[in-house]
Formats: structure tokens, C-alpha cells, sequence
């Protein structure tokens, strides 16, 4: 596996670790780089967000720093490869750091704000080597207006929608490989405070010109299916997701989440060295943004 980052910035002289290094990979992301850079600047700070950039060439990048980079020349996309290379980065980063979390560009990464102060706090009591995140989508409702990345997401956007598939291992202190996707890697599936906010459907005209870019991606046969929907059919997809019955009796961190995660537990299977929670699962009620995460992101 090629050395994606330099020796100096990976491995670094000295022997105290720091807490947490944060990953990406992206290819022209105007419109999430920016708030992406923004929310782990503010987590773990500059010197340990770590890009990975596939042959951006819209000025995305150098328009959302500082942060690391590593610039790799474009290639079709191949989730398999993707997945291999950002294992290979993250176990690198691990000779500096005491845990590593990747996510997309667009999945900005919470600690539970009633039990950690931050995100490094978590990182640091995490109790298990590998921890997954609790992952929901953000929707924009009807009546909401156009996102603003100016301002915090959080007082734009009031209702979430869980879904199994993005309950990823994130964040892990521990050399891991994972799957395609990331949606498993090579460890058991702990929660334990941890969330992962999917942005891409914050917003409806964001999600139809990013699906029109990404419709355009060359891809390796067999990848990147998800690419091939019409930006209006995701359009649509998402607003029925978002016209859903609204609950204001679910949310993150009560009873609803315990049950939700006991259920994908118990309803996963054994692969790939880990357990898969159940897929593509939902449930068939929007539950509303507590409190306690106003102004995290």
C-alpha cells in the first residue's frame, strides 16, 4: 500500500501521541469540504484533519484549508481500492495518534455533549478499540428554507431520520480495514456515545447538483451504483423521506435510540471479522433534534 501522507506528517519524531487525527477523501466538494474542514477544525484542530484528495481540480480544496493533503491523480471510482487506501492512511496515523476517526465529507462526527465535552474527550474514554457511530440523516422539511453553512446546521434543520447503514465503525484506536463503503470493518459494533450526522440531503438543490456531478464520475463496473439515480428522482426520494410523520417524542440519546440500536444488533450477521448490524433499516417516523446538540455542528 502506497504512503499516501509523507513519513514527517504520518509518523512525526516524537513519541507522545496526540489524541485524534480526523480523514477524509473527497473529489470536488464545494459545497461540504468547507463545513466539513470547519466542524474538525474546531474538534481536533488544523494539523490533524487529514485530506485525502482524488484529483480535485474546482479549487475546492485549497479553498476550504488549512488542513493536510494528500493529492492522489484521478482514477475511476473504485469503493474496494478507496476503502483499502484509507485503511492503510488511518493504521499510518496511528503511529502519532492515539485514535483515528474517517468519515465522508459529508459526516460531521458528535460526541454525546451530556457526557463529553468533546470530541477528543470521547476518543480518549472510548471503552472499545473500535467505536461506532449512531447515524442518521439530516432532511430538509417542508417549510424550511435553503441551508445556510454560514450558520450552525443545527438551528436550521430540526428533524433527523436514523438509518442503519450509516451506524459506521468511525472512529478507532486500532489498525482496522473496512469494507466498501465503510459501513463495517474488521471489529465487533460497540456504541458508546458517538454520532454521525449524514449532511448530504440538508438540502434539496445541494442534493440535486451533487448528484448531477456525481452521475458524471467515471466509476470501476460494479461501483458506486447509487450514482445512477436521476437528481430529481433523489430529489423526490428525499422529500417523501422527509414528509414522514414527525415524532417529537424520538430522539438521539432516549429510548427510542436504545431501541433502535438493540434491534440492529440483534438482527445483524457475522462478516468481514465483524458483526453487520441490519441493513437498510429506518424507522417509519422523523425524530426531532434534541437539545442538548443545538450549536454542535
Amino acid at each position: 500500500m502506497q504512503k499516501v501522507f509523507s513519513p514527517d506528517i504520518a509518523k512525526g519524531c516524537s513519541r507522545v501521541k496526540s489524541p485524534l487525527a480526523v480523514v477524509t477523501m473527497v473529489y470536488n466538494e464545494p459545497d461540504f469540504l468547507p463545513v466539513w474542514a470547519a466542524h474538525y477544525r474546531a474538534a481536533v484542530g488544523p494539523a490533524h484533519c487529514y485530506v485525502i484528495d482524488h484529483g480535485s481540480d474546482d479549487g475546492s480544496v485549497e479553498a476550504s484549508g488549512p488542513f493536510n493533503v494528500a493529492r492522489l491523480e484521478r482514477s475511476p471510482l473504485d469503493e474496494v481500492w478507496r476503502a483499502d487506501l484509507v485503511s492503510g492512511v488511518c493504521a499510518d496515523l496511528l503511529d502519532r495518534y492515539e485514535a483515528v476517526a474517517y468519515t465522508d465529507v459529508d459526516e460531521l462526527l458528535v460526541a454525546d455533549r451530556r457526557r463529553f465535552n468533546s470530541l477528543v474527550a470521547l476518543s480518549a474514554a472510548a471503552e472499545a478499540d473500535v467505536l461506532t457511530a449512531f447515524g442518521t440523516n439530516m432532511l430538509q422539511v417542508d417549510g424550511e428554507a435553503a441551508i445556510d453553512f454560514a450558520r450552525p446546521i443545527t438551528t436550521q434543520r430540526r428533524w433527523t431520520r436514523p438509518f442503519s447503514s450509516l451506524c459506521k465503525p468511525a472512529l478507532t484506536r486500532r489498525p482496522v480495514t473496512w469494507s466498501a463503503g465503510f459501513h463495517l470493518a474488521d471489529a465487533p459494533h460497540r456504541f458508546g456515545g458517538l454520532y454521525l450526522f449524514h449532511i448530504a440531503y440538508v438540502d434539496h438543490a445541494i442534493t440535486a447538483r451533487r448528484q448531477a456531478k456525481r452521475q458524471k464520475v467515471p466509476r470501476s463496473p460494479g461501483h458506486g451504483a447509487h450514482h445512477d439515480t436521476a437528481p430529481d428522482d433523489m430529489v423526490r426520494l428525499m422529500q417523501a423521506c422527509a414528509a414522514l410523520p414527525r415524532d417529537p417524542a424520538s430522539m438521539l440519546g432516549d429510548a427510542a435510540e436504545t431501541r433502535f440500536i438493540a434491534e440492529l444488533l440483534r438482527d445483524g450477521r457475522e462478516a468481514h471479522g465483524g458483526r453487520l448490524v441490519a441493513e437498510d433499516r429506518e424507522p417509519p417516523v422523523l425524530w426531532i433534534m434534541p437539545g442538548w446538540l443545538n450549536g454542535a455542528f
